[in-house]
């Protein structure tokens, strides 16, 4: 089946030497037996990797943008295509009632052996909750979810990614593709079922 979609890419679409995520290769095998399927192909440079595989003609696929902010969390799910916004949506940042400010969080760290997981885990549920949300309100399947930008400062940075060892803030190691653009971003794995291909992009605040 694999060699089948790559042939196909190379020939049809000039896309020669594709790659396969480990998980799209979980839901190649189902969609393609329904018949017809249609793939998502996420390209860097020259390096090009099947992210998404589904029954069927899909014609659209849909990102989130998302501020972090220390009090409120909000996003915006866009489509990808054209950029415009189908659904807004915000909550309270859970991490609240851990320290009303950054300075109150990174102490609770501190002073808490495993409080970092703590908060880390506190946030990143909102987020899985919000894109929910925002999924269900534009009536989008959440396996459209392929792309995620979080836009923070460098402490909501450090604890969405869990870089806190020791209790003390470690500096991140940023990873920077081609569509960097000037902007440090650190490609994530979203751990939510139904959208285990978005790549997280967390950008400078």
């Amino acid at each position: 089946m694999t060699g089948l979609i790559a042939n196909t890419l190379a020939q049809e679409w000039d896309l020669p030497n594709v790659q396969f995520g480990h998980s799209v290769l979980a839901s190649l095998h189902p969609a393609a037996a329904k018949g017809n399927l249609t793939v998502a192909v996420r390209r860097d440079g020259d390096a090009a990797e099947v992210v998404a595989a589904w029954p069927g003609f899909v014609d659209s696929i849909v990102g989130v943008a998302v501020d972090i902010g220390s009090t409120t969390i909000a996003g915006h799910l866009c489509d990808l295509a054209s950029g415009a916004a189908l659904a807004s949506g915000g909550r309270m940042n859970p991490q609240i009632r851990l320290g009303e400010d950054l300075m109150s969080r990174v102490s609770y760290v501190m002073m808490n052996p495993g409080g970092e997981r703590e908060l880390t885990e506190l946030v990143r549920t909102a987020l899985a909750e919000l894109i929910v949300e925002l999924t269900d309100e534009a009536d989008v399947a959440l396996d459209r979810v392929l792309d995620i930008v979080l836009v923070g400062n460098p402490i909501m940075h450090h604890l969405v990614r869990w870089c806190i060892r020791n209790r003390r803030l470690d500096a991140p190691r940023w990873e920077s593709p081609a569509s960097t653009r000037g902007n440090n971003e650190a490609k994530l794995r979203s751990e939510r079922q139904g959208c285990n291909d978005a790549r997280i992009n967390i950008k400078n605040g």
